[in-house]
């Protein structure tokens, strides 16, 4: 996730999530969307994502995100009737989250999002040319030490 989503759209997930919102997970890539979807729970800690989880919707039962309970879902595209004004959607091939605006947002997350800016930047970047990958951001030597060490700091 640190690698493919800015710091600013993982804040506003992280704080959707604390207030218990309905956080939809968009991503093409089944694998990149399991791993995602399974990242978000562990990412308010110390508390306990507590409702609905389900880290891989079936495209059978995409009409389940409309239910009227908080929960995490991970999609791998938009359902048909579209999405609904109080779903966080985090659509990670564009590094956008839909609706971010209705999340509010405290004045110490500025602070805390420029100390993460700079151990993110040591993990990911931009995306070199423009059709090079269909995601904005790529991981960095993601095995280094140093990307391994700047990933554990970021979550401590």
């Amino acid at each position: 996730m640190w690698g493919y989503v800015s710091v600013e759209n993982i804040v506003s997930v992280v704080s959707a999530l604390l207030l218990e919102r309905r956080v939809v997970v968009q991503c093409g890539d089944p694998l990149l969307l399991s791993a995602i979807t399974m990242a978000l729970p562990h990412m308010i800690r110390p508390y306990q994502w507590q409702t609905h989880y389900i880290p891989f919707l079936p495209p059978s039962l995409a009409d389940f995100i409309y239910a009227p309970v908080p929960l995490i879902a991970g999609v791998l595209q938009a359902p048909p009737a579209g999405y609904e004004s109080d779903h966080i959607v985090l659509i990670v091939e564009q590094d956008f989250v839909l609706h971010a605006e209705t999340v509010p947002r405290h004045p110490l997350l500025t602070a805390a999002m420029g100390n993460l800016l700079v151990k993110h930047s040591s993990v990911s970047a931009p995306a070199r040319g423009a059709g090079s990958s269909r995601f904005p951001r790529r991981l960095v030597a993601p095995c280094s030490a140093e990307s391994l060490a700047a990933v554990k700091e970021m979550v401590h």
